[in-house]
This record gives C-alpha cells, structure tokens and sequence, in this order.
C-alpha cells in the first residue's frame, strides 16, 4: 500500500485556510497476487479532538484535511456581552462582588456580569454580539500537530463493503479486512496579524 504524500502535511498558519489530501494507492499482494484495494482512509489527531476549525473529508482511497486552525497556541482572549459591564477583577468572586455593589442599578437589570475567557476565537458566539477586549498570545508560536491515518484495504477478488468511520472509531475488525496505519504530522505557525483579524472579523467598522 502506497500512501502520498508522506508523514508530513503543509505548514500551515493559524486562521489561514488550507487543504491536504493524503491518498491510498493498491499495489500487488505478494501473497495472494492480487490488487489491494482500499475501502476507507480515516485520519483522527493522535491525542485529543479534531480542532473546531477543520473537517476532515473522508473516502475509500482518500482523506481530505482542511479549514483553519484556531485555538491551538496559548492565546488568551476575553470577552463579554455587547450593552453589559464587566472588568477583570470581575473574574475572582470577590472582585464580581464589588463590581455589582460599584452599580447596583445594572445589577438589578442583570447587566453586570464576569468576563469569558477563551483560547479560540471560533468559540466566541457572535449572536448576542460580543465585545473583545483583551487578546493575549504567548509563546510558543510554533507547534506541531499529530495524526493517525488509518487506510483500510483488501486483496480480495470481489468487492467489499467500504468501512465507515462508525465502524473505525468503534475499531470493528473484519476478517477480509486489513488495516495500516501511519503517522503524519503538521506545523502550525502563528501569525501576528491574528489577533488584529480577530478584532476586525467582530468589528468591521472599528
């Protein structure tokens, strides 16, 4: 079983669309002499979830990886509700306190709130419409990321029935199925121009 390309995605910047397709060519068994062929190619991080960003786009004799990265560097953003008040010292039970005792009016309409904070931006709800007031990114600034390709294949004369992600993630094992798997990694290089898109995805007009 030839897979292409090999070990290694694009590098990619977080927040820049991008697409990857890792394929699955048949050669011949040296047992049987027959073709393999592929019935299903599945790629799934090698710890954790996928990230909100990507899809992953999967068939008999390829996979297709593509989106964008976000969330995946130690950035640190907060935000709230349009029309509310908040602060940092809000964030500490004793500082919300203080913040709803400073304007006991928005308290009683329920406009005094805590901050949220998150690392990704997709997580960020744009309905109410928020406001961003803090994006902080730390080091490092470059990571890389880990995948296991699976590529399903048989050597038989007649046709099999495709595998389908269901079974893989539930690791079903048929007995005219065989299986390989190789491990791709991908760097993700963050962009300074990040955090000012950000801003500019919520406030086009700022």
């Amino acid at each position: 079983m030839i897979i292409s390309p090999q070990i290694r995605l694009s590098t990619v910047v977080e927040m820049s669309s991008f697409s990857d397709t890792v394929t699955a060519t048949g050669e011949v068994d040296t047992v049987t002499t027959n073709d393999e062929v592929p019935v299903g190619v599945f790629i799934d991080p090698v710890s954790g979830d996928l990230n909100l960003g990507l899809t992953r786009t999967e068939t008999d004799s390829s996979v297709t990886l593509s989106g964008v990265y976000s969330g995946v560097f130690g950035t640190e953003i907060k935000y709230f509700e349009e029309e509310l008040v908040t602060s940092d010292e809000a964030l500490t039970a004793e500082g919300f306190k203080a913040l709803k005792e400073k304007y006991p009016d928005l308290d009683a309409e329920g406009k005094v709130v805590q901050p949220s904070v998150t690392n990704d931006v997709l997580s960020i709800p744009t309905e109410p419409p928020q406001t961003l007031y803090s994006y902080i990114s730390k080091p490092p600034l470059t990571i890389t990321v880990r995948y296991n390709v699976k590529v399903y294949y048989h050597t038989e004369l007649t046709s099999v029935t495709s595998m389908t992600r269901a079974e893989h993630e539930q690791e079903v094992v048929r007995d005219n199925i065989q299986s390989l798997t190789s491990v791709f990694s991908q760097i993700v290089n963050f962009d300074e121009s990040v955090p000012y898109n950000t801003i500019k995805a919520y406030y086009p007009n700022a």
